[in-house]
């Protein structure tokens, strides 16, 4: 895969977009929050920006067929400047209200087995976007991506973990290797699922 350094505005915007509508056409918490797509694709393009300052961001080539964003746990880095526009384009997208509501239902999903994997020292390769561009969905691309990573797990020795709180994209992801760690019930009997693919040979 290639390492995304950059992303212009209208891709940011293709993105995101594609993000949104996929999220919302799922049962999950951004349906929850009431608002528009394009306030949900604003929110996401934020995330997206965020990661690619990160250096977490990839892609599967000059095409860009799908991105996949992912960090090992021991070198992972948020720079203070990314942290804070994230946080501030975050609020703007969603609004206040919007914010608020969206980091309630996401702590009704208690701790998340990334922090619980910080307690415990335990280094892992966390995945935190998974996305297909809309042209190239449906043609095998998540599982390229995903692959890719539990390749470079598998050699690392480490666990991968992800997160989501749709019970159509964690079949998917089940259907591709990961196994669920845990399961948490949230506001209107909506699941969040821990998920996690362990390393063929722990090292």
């Amino acid at each position: 895969m290639i390492h995304v350094t950059s992303m212009s505005e209208e891709k940011l915007n293709e993105v995101s977009h594609v993000m949104a509508e996929a999220f919302l056409a799922q049962e999950g918490i951004f349906p929850e929050l009431g608002l528009s797509e394009e306030r949900i694709a604003k929110y996401l393009k934020a995330l997206v920006r965020f990661s690619v300052k990160c250096g977490e961001m990839y892609t599967v080539s000059e095409k860009g067929e799908g991105y996949i964003a992912y960090a090992d746990s021991r070198y992972e880095k948020a720079p203070f400047i990314a942290s804070a526009r994230m946080l501030w384009e975050s609020i703007e997208a969603l609004g206040w209200d919007g914010f608020m509501k969206y980091t309630s239902l996401l702590s009704q999903a208690g701790s998340s087995q990334e922090q619980t994997f910080r307690t415990r020292f335990q280094p892992f390769i966390n995945v935190s976007m998974l996305v297909v561009s809309a042209a190239y969905q449906h043609q095998g691309y998540m599982r390229l991506m995903l692959e890719e990573v539990f390749a470079i797990a598998d050699k690392e020795g480490l666990p991968v973990l992800l997160e989501t709180d749709s019970e159509y994209k964690m079949e998917r992801y089940k259907h591709l290797g990961m196994e669920i760690a845990s399961v948490h019930t949230i506001s209107h009997g909506l699941n969040y699922y821990n998920m996690i693919r362990y390393p063929k040979h722990r090292v």
